[in-house]
């Protein structure tokens, strides 16, 4: 097995660690990167989306392009309906996981807007411009782009915590509510590698399917050391 300095991995709280009793120590990059004797570079947001994922990634590898040939990546697909946001008030990239939730309070005061303001132009995008179909075909580019940026250099592996559990396409927001995304499939990353978690396409529904204590909510510290445990047998394949 290749011996790695680094390991970046990114995505949203799932891959933050969200659930953990301790997250820094107890999520599987941390534990991951312990059992490969390499440094651990975490760049993962709660409410994060894939665009932001990949733009954070993009831009960890051109700032650290001689650390590159050293490091392992592995990215965590989130549900589709998240957008990567830049306000143009606070001049800052914001995170839009409300996006296309009811209570979009938090997101309105992190834009600048009113809500009314957002739910609106929310809307107007379910109804007119937003295609979950067409959000996983742009997906399953970015991330090949992605890989073919970092490939050459290093080995970069992805798998889903929740891509394909998320919101299913409607026209308002008041008829969201979590639903399959039953176009997603594991085929569609032929491109990529993509990390199977057993014979599951996602993290959430592996832990559903072996813990029948778990009631929905964050992976907890165990679900992070099966993983770690997992991806470590998959890397050393």
């Amino acid at each position: 097995m290749k011996k790695y300095k680094y390991l970046v991995v990114n995505g949203c709280s799932y891959v933050q660690g969200v659930g953990c009793e301790n997250a820094k120590e107890d999520r599987f990059s941390k534990l991951l990167s312990d059992k490969l004797q390499c440094k651990e570079i975490n760049l993962s947001k709660s409410g994060g989306s894939n665009d932001r994922m990949i733009r954070v990634t993009y831009q960890w590898v051109k700032e650290n392009i001689d650390k590159v040939d050293e490091t392992l990546f592995i990215m965590g697909f989130t549900e589709l309906f998240r957008m990567d946001l830049y306000s143009n008030v606070y001049k800052s990239f914001i995170r839009g996981s409300e996006m296309f939730k009811k209570n979009s309070s938090s997101l309105a005061e992190r834009i600048g807007c009113g809500k009314d303001e957002l739910q609106q132009y929310s809307e107007f995008l379910l109804k007119y411009l937003i295609n979950g179909d067409i959000l996983l075909d742009r997906l399953i580019q970015q991330s090949e782009l992605l890989n073919s940026f970092i490939g050459n250099k290093a080995r970069v592996i992805f798998f889903s915590s929740i891509l394909g559990v998320g919101y299913k396409q409607v026209n308002n927001i008041n008829n969201m509510k979590e639903a399959p995304i039953n176009t997603f499939s594991v085929e569609d990353m032929k491109n990529i590698e993509f990390f199977k978690i057993d014979n599951h396409d996602n993290w959430k529904r592996f832990i559903e399917s072996n813990d029948e204590e778990y009631s929905g909510g964050h992976p907890t510290s165990e679900h992070n050391k099966i993983l770690s445990d997992k991806l470590y047998e998959y890397i050393n394949a």
